[in-house]
């Protein structure tokens, strides 16, 4: 195998091997090797290269040309990328190396089209700056200046916190990370951590700890609540199984009835109850048959105990026919049981200080119950009954107190403004009612 020069009539020429161009020399003296897979090998630490050396690789539009260029318009020691097409060639990109860095950049001079910088590995693209220096990991088209269409994972050794820190002008602002011990979310100094969706905020830790929820603490609570609305309550609990063991301190609600214990395993009712109350006086009607005491009834829920009271004052001006009341309860609801206890007195002068002697009656039917002794023949007579008791229900519907007059007696009674009555759920019906401590 013989190796050789040739010359071309143009100026330019070749070193050539067995018959084949191994080396171009151009007529601007420009070196080129255009076999595939050729290469230039031996010690360059001490060469020093006066102009371009191209390596070139034809593409559709022209050619990407790789060249290191030590003077005229570059800094010394810079390896450019050129894109060459019929007309120009322009830097694209380089690679430079100074005493303090090695920067890798995407440049667009003479060209104008603003590049990104990309970074592959196994022919794929893995990391991007763009021309905005946003820097995007598993994605082309960051829109801040980190963006990552994966888990980004911190890794550090046992024992220490891996996380990031935000600073602002050089003072760390807050922290987020975990270590084997939870995740924390920290402010760094004696700001306010706020939570938001939507661009709204939703929830703040103060500076003190104090937190408010849909609004600002005022430090007088360690947990404020926004007001509710009408289609929303500031604390809704769902319902649960009680704790085996009462909490002392807790609260707990199972559907029917919410708790607290105070103390100890002394878990308690909280009073969960309905209540109507009377602001004016309510005229009933001068018949001998049952009618509502306030003119109307509470809706009870299906296998629930509650407890209730009542004060039911009621008074007449007119009538003489003697007559007696009685006491019992209407409505939709069925009932497993009940029972009630009733004082009463009366006086023929409505509602005096001179009523005479109370009469107690136990009741164990809410079907009407003659309460009273006979009332005479008075036109005017004014009884308060005293209501307490407990009853179970089996299906759910309305539950409505009502009184029965024996006769009617000439004159309407009226139900006086005060009277009331409150109901409220202890415990499930079909056993006994056991809260607390009992045993």
């Amino acid at each position: 195998m013989t190796a050789g020069i040739k010359a071309n009539v143009d100026g330019s020429g070749a070193i050539q091997v067995g018959g084949t161009d191994v080396i171009g020399l151009g007529t601007t003296g420009d070196i080129s090797i255009p076999t595939a897979g050729a290469r230039i090998t031996g010690d360059f630490s001490n060469a020093t290269i006066g102009n371009r050396v191209f390596f070139q690789s034809s593409t559709t539009n022209g050619n990407t040309i790789v060249g290191l260029l030590p003077n005229g318009t570059a800094t010394t020691g810079r390896l450019n990328v050129f894109n060459s097409s019929s007309t120009t060639n322009y830097v694209v990109g380089s690679l430079l190396a100074s005493s303090s860095r090695v920067t890798v950049s995407s440049e667009a001079a003479g060209s104008a089209t603003e590049l990104p910088l990309a970074f592959d590995t196994a022919g794929s693209e893995r990391m991007r700056i763009d021309t905005n220096g946003n820097v995007g990991i598993g994605t082309t088209s960051p829109s801040a200046l980190l963006n990552s269409s994966g888990t980004v994972t911190s890794n550090v050794a046992t024992g220490q916190a891996a996380g990031y820190v935000m600073s602002v002008n050089g003072t760390a602002v807050g922290f987020v990370g975990a270590s084997v011990n939870g995740t924390t979310l920290d402010s760094r100094g004696a700001t306010t951590i706020t939570f938001q969706t939507n661009s709204t905020e939703r929830m703040r830790i103060d500076a003190s700890g104090n937190v408010g929820i849909g609004l600002t603490p005022t430090g007088t609570g360690f947990l404020e609540i926004k007001a509710g609305t009408t289609s929303a309550v500031p604390l809704e609990l769902t319902a649960g199984t009680n704790a085996s063991t009462a909490v002392a301190g807790g609260v707990e609600y199972d559907g029917r009835v919410f708790y607290a214990t105070p103390q100890g395993t002394q878990r308690g009712v909280i009073p969960g109850a309905q209540f109507f109350r009377l602001n004016s006086g309510l005229v009933g009607a001068n018949v001998n048959t049952a009618q509502s005491v306030f003119g109307v009834g509470v809706t009870l829920s299906a296998s629930t105990v509650y407890a209730f009271e009542a004060i039911y004052p009621i008074s007449k001006t007119a009538g003489a026919t003697g007559h007696s009341v009685g006491l019992g309860f209407g409505g939709t609801a069925t009932l497993n049981n009940i029972s009630y206890d009733v004082l009463y007195h009366t006086d023929s002068v409505a509602f005096s200080s001179t009523a005479q002697s109370v009469v107690a009656s136990f009741v164990q039917t809410a079907s009407n119950t003659t309460i009273t002794n006979a009332l005479g023949t008075s036109t005017t007579r004014a009884v308060v009954f005293i209501v307490k008791g407990t009853v179970s229900v089996n299906a759910g519907g309305t539950f409505i107190p009502q009184y029965t007059l024996s006769a009617a007696p000439g004159g309407a009674y009226t139900t006086a403004a005060g009277g009331y009555f409150m109901i409220y759920p202890i415990g499930a019906s079909g056993a006994n009612t056991s809260v607390g401590t009992w045993a």
